[in-house]
């Protein structure tokens, strides 16, 4: 059994995620969202138990990578770290040569001396062109990578200073509102798609964790659809790989989520990690591609917002016959947990929907 957490991290993303192994429980965190949420995590712990067995940050932007530079910047006593997977500067070309410039992550990490990439062989954490995919075997838990891939990483070191200069843009000119908010989902499951192509989020870490006694989610950070979908080929030879839990990439967004990815998917439960604060996400685009692929889905929610909320007593539900799953009134985040063909949400929820 697999316990994800999903932190209120506004806009991004901060998965708790733990396991028994070996009879102790053992802890993953993948990314750190905005602000303190993640430092705040771990003071409920006591000291004597703050160990963090692995710490993926899956790409540089801000809503993903801010609670990690705080955790490193500044450690809650009794922390260690196992590891860390995490492609910094020294990991986007194969042959970088002359002075390292790193991201402050990269200049803690070293500072701190945790075992980085140790899983990889110190290299990046990248899928190969060819061969197998990378499946790394971890304290009762296998990992199959599934992006990024080399030319992705080439893309964003190509790109890197104006990814630097974008990650903390200004909220004016963002869109705040989906601009799909009063059309009906059965308009949307079949509206044009258009690609995410930015190198920071075509850069992301995505995998599938299976635990040992079952229990099988993909952690899909803010990868593509296209870069995600390379990955399931290869591993499923053509039929939709079997999931529990899909994190959905980019926390929604219609350019993440394809048609195309949602078939390869044999997947009934989605987890979306956002706020809708800055981005609006998730996007009823992206949710019509998942309800109308995946009839009687579940949507998990870690916030009941604005943007999320509609979807608990939507009537179009009744037509696709989803069901939504949201925290109590202001008391956002959300906890699953995971076996085999089996999902169960612990603490304060509400359901809704045609199926609930």
């Amino acid at each position: 059994m697999i316990s994800i957490e999903a932190l209120p991290a506004a806009d991004g993303d901060c998965l708790w995620v733990e396991w028994a192994h070996r009879g102790r429980t053992r802890r993953m965190i993948v990314d750190g969202g905005r602000g303190s949420v993640l430092l705040e995590r771990l003071h409920r712990l006591p000291e004597d138990d703050r160990h963090i067995d692995l710490i993926v940050c899956t790409h540089i932007d801000v809503d993903h990578i801010d609670g990690l530079v705080a955790l490193f910047g500044q450690p809650p006593p009794g922390l260690s770290v196992g590891q860390v997977w995490f492609n910094g500067r020294r990991h986007l070309r194969q042959d970088i040569a002359g002075p390292r410039q790193g991201d402050r992550l990269e200049v803690l990490l070293d500072r701190a001396g945790t075992p980085w990439n140790t899983a990889f062989g110190g290299g990046a954490v990248v899928v190969p062109d060819r061969g197998d995919l990378p499946a790394v075997r971890f304290a009762g838990l296998t990992f199959t990578l599934l992006a990024p891939d080399r030319r992705a990483l080439a893309r964003l070191d190509a790109a890197w200073p104006d990814v630097l200069a974008d990650l903390l843009p200004p909220l004016e000119g963002r869109r705040m509102t989906d601009e799909d908010a009063a059309t009906p989902l059965a308009d949307l499951a079949s509206a044009p798609y258009t690609p995410d192509t930015t190198a920071a989020n075509g850069s992301s870490i995505a995998f599938i964790a299976e635990h040992e006694d079952g229990g099988r989610i993909l952690f899909a950070a803010d990868s593509p659809a296209e870069a995600l979908l390379n990955g399931l080929r290869r591993l499923g030879e053509g039929t939709p790989v079997a999931l529990d839990v899909c994190k959905v990439p980019h926390h929604g967004s219609a350019r993440n989520v394809s048609t195309d990815l949602v078939s390869h998917l044999a997947c009934d439960h989605w987890l979306f990690s956002t706020s809708g604060a800055r981005h609006a996400h998730p996007d009823r685009r992206a949710i019509a591609r998942i309800v109308a692929g995946r009839p009687r889905s579940t949507l998990v929610f870690n916030y009941s917002s604005r943007t999320t909320s509609p979807y608990g007593d939507d009537a179009e539900s009744a037509r696709f016959g989803f069901r939504t799953l949201l925290p109590r009134g202001d008391r956002p985040g959300v906890t699953l947990r995971v076996s085999a063909g089996r999902v169960e949400t612990t603490g304060p929820v509400r359901s809704g929907g045609a199926t609930s």
